[in-house]
């Protein structure tokens, strides 16, 4: 299980320029979560973690991804897939070639060409 009281200090410390959307997002998934019965620390991980690469150039985005890859959790794959979806909006080209070149998983490679 991931410590979501470390995942928020890392946001705290690196990426506190969204820190209080990251927060409010967070909260509002928590609550879906309950209405639909769904695993609350997964939902936490896959809110604190969605804009957490918005700050990062794009080699640092895909070291971070790369990392992640050959993960057999949902959130993870889902999270990849969601941040490459964002980042395609102000770097296709790039996410394009990434998303041609990696080995993601489907769902990461379904989410992340969602806009390509």
């Amino acid at each position: 299980m991931y410590n979501i009281k470390f995942i928020e200090k890392k946001l705290k410390e690196e990426n506190n320029f969204r820190l209080e959307h990251t927060l409010s997002v967070k909260n509002a998934a928590v609550e879906l979560a309950k209405t639909y019965n769904e695993d609350k620390n997964k939902t936490e991980i896959a809110a604190l973690l969605h804009d957490y690469a918005k700050p990062y150039n794009t080699k640092k985005l895909f070291e971070i991804i790369n990392k992640n890859l050959g993960s057999e959790e949902f959130f993870i794959n889902k999270a990849i897939g969601w941040v490459l979806r964002e980042y395609s909006k102000t770097n296709r080209a790039a996410v394009e070639t990434f998303v041609e070149k990696t080995n993601l998983s489907r769902l990461s490679k379904r989410e992340a060409s969602k806009y390509l």
